[in-house]
């Protein structure tokens, strides 16, 4: 008999209709049906002699609670490396690696801002494949007007699905040529504010593939954004502290 749930195998005790009918208790089983989660439970109807004559099959979509759960572990995770990692470089690293495995990012990448100069560099990439695309930037010169950093300026976000897409260049700006002549596909890049003040951005990249952002994987980029900020200011501190204590010492 196939299973009513389309299994590729036949109908045994792995199927959740088998199984109620086994037991001949109700039963309930999680399972993805496309790209949706889903808990299916099949409840076995008897009649009077005890035999059962039919099942109540109801599904119902848990995607929304999934994804939640998912994001809550992945954020405890970053926190507890946030609170227990000493070194900035290795909880930054161990942070992205999370970050990037949860939203299937293929790159992560954080720049720092000179707001009076108005020049990007470089400060830190993570890679699923270990290579390096945004070391090249050093001293990269923009216009204070682009639209990109006027966003940054409302704290607003830069989402493009398609860097190459139409009218994808008035946002870029000064970073078209940049992004549409690499392998980089889709950008969720945002800016982060360390003191109040406009320190640079983070984003993370899609390469030969574009990517649509659901609502609520939206939430992570904005929870990890805000969690960059705080390591960073906290490296800031340790920084001035240090340097307090070097001047004490002399």
């Amino acid at each position: 008999m196939k299973c009513p749930l389309n299994c590729t195998s036949a109908m045994d005790e792995t199927c959740i209709l088998t199984e109620a009918y086994r037991t001949q208790a109700p039963v309930k089983h999680a399972t993805m049906i496309g790209n949706r989660c889903f808990v299916i439970r099949a409840n076995p109807i008897a009649d009077a002699t005890g035999e059962t004559v039919f099942f109540v099959k109801s599904y119902t979509d848990i995607s929304e609670q999934t994804e939640r759960i998912q994001q809550e572990n992945v954020l405890n995770r970053c926190l507890e490396t946030f609170f227990l990692e000493p070194d900035l470089m290795t909880g930054m690293q161990t942070v992205s690696m999370e970050i990037c495995s949860y939203m299937e990012a293929s790159r992560l990448f954080i720049m720092k801002f000179d707001t009076k100069a108005h020049t990007a560099d470089h400060y830190f990439e993570y890679s699923d494949n270990g290579s390096k695309f945004f070391s090249v930037v050093k001293d990269w010169h923009f216009d204070p007007d682009e639209h990109w950093f006027r966003l940054f300026l409302e704290r607003q976000a830069v989402l493009l699905d398609d860097v190459n897409a139409p009218g994808a260049d008035e946002t870029l700006r000064s970073w078209t040529d940049f992004f549409q002549k690499s392998t980089t596909r889709s950008i969720y890049v945002a800016p982060i504010f360390v003191d109040g003040e406009l320190w640079g951005d983070f984003g993370i990249a899609y390469e030969r593939k574009t990517k649509t952002q659901p609502e609520l994987r939206k939430n992570v980029l904005k929870h990890a954004t805000r969690l960059f900020g705080e390591l960073l200011s906290r490296e800031q501190m340790r920084q001035q502290v240090l340097g307090s204590l070097r001047k004490a010492q002399q």
